[in-house]
């Protein structure tokens, strides 16, 4: 579902204000058609905004601290060690380090996509993303507009699509205006905004649930691994110098893996 329209009549200001682009896709409108709206800003406890980190920071080996880009928001579940490993220093010295129970928003690459953060990291947040901590009563609420397609058609329309991609200002989001649903006779505004807060809910539960249980299986199919499918671990034994010889003197290790 499209969240945008398509204007039949384009004004000279309107192209004025979108740097004098004819583009078609400049001109599409997002706006909410009555004022029943909050703006993202004033349902914030906490916002702030990645810092762009240079390449010659990371490390090649795991360190168990983590740069949060976009490729660790695939799901709704922030997992950072999809990003890259970064050194202990680079995190301490970081003021923008993930808390558990941030929601992250994307600003450039996949615009509008939203994971939440369900655990502790040792994770710092590179540029491009913005990442929030929302007033209780809209913790759930508010991704409700950036699961579906609201949060990107509306950050796309309010955003020049100059150059190479879009990147959608810190401000431009932080302007970007939630609806809050009308009352009517069978049911309040609270218990809408309940009740899409409870289905935000369960989906990310779920997928926390799903993760949990992935760990599972993982572990589960390391220990087999690890003893073969014979009840007990496997051994490492060095050859002896007969069995090198009767190799033909090959010292691939996968030669001398003993089957039992």
């Amino acid at each position: 579902m499209n969240y945008y329209q398509k204007p039949k009549i384009v004004r000279i200001s309107d192209i004025k204000n979108k740097h004098f682009s004819l583009h078609p896709t400049e001109h599409r409108n997002a706006e909410i058609p009555d004022k029943n709206y909050k703006l993202l800003r004033e349902m914030c406890l906490k916002e702030d905004v990645g810092k762009q980190i240079d390449v010659s920071e990371y490390v090649s080996f795991g360190t168990e601290y983590y740069l949060h880009t976009i490729s660790c928001m695939e799901g709704n579940i922030v997992n950072p060690r999809q990003g890259k490993n970064i050194s202990p220093l680079l995190y301490n010295k970081s003021t923008k380090k993930l808390s558990q129970g941030d929601f992250c928003i994307s600003r450039n690459a996949s615009i509008g996509k939203i994971s939440y953060v369900s655990n502790h990291w040792n994770a710092i947040v590179n540029g491009g993303i913005s990442f929030f901590k929302f007033k209780e009563e809209y913790k759930y609420y508010i991704p409700a507009f950036f699961i579906t397609n609201y949060g990107e058609d509306t950050l796309r329309c309010n955003t020049s699509g100059g150059g190479t991609q879009q990147n959608v200002k810190r401000e431009t989001l932080l302007n970007m205006k939630i609806p809050f649903p009308v009352e009517s006779s069978n049911y309040s505004q609270k218990e809408i905004i309940d009740h899409v807060s409870s289905l935000v809910k369960l989906l990310i539960e779920k997928e926390i649930m799903i993760e949990n249980k992935v760990k599972i299986i993982e572990s589960i199919i390391e220990n087999e691994m690890q003893r073969g499918g014979t009840g007990r671990k496997n051994k490492f034994k060095y050859p002896t110098i007969q069995e090198i010889r009767n190799k033909n003197f090959r010292l691939d290790t996968g030669v001398y893996v003993r089957m039992s």
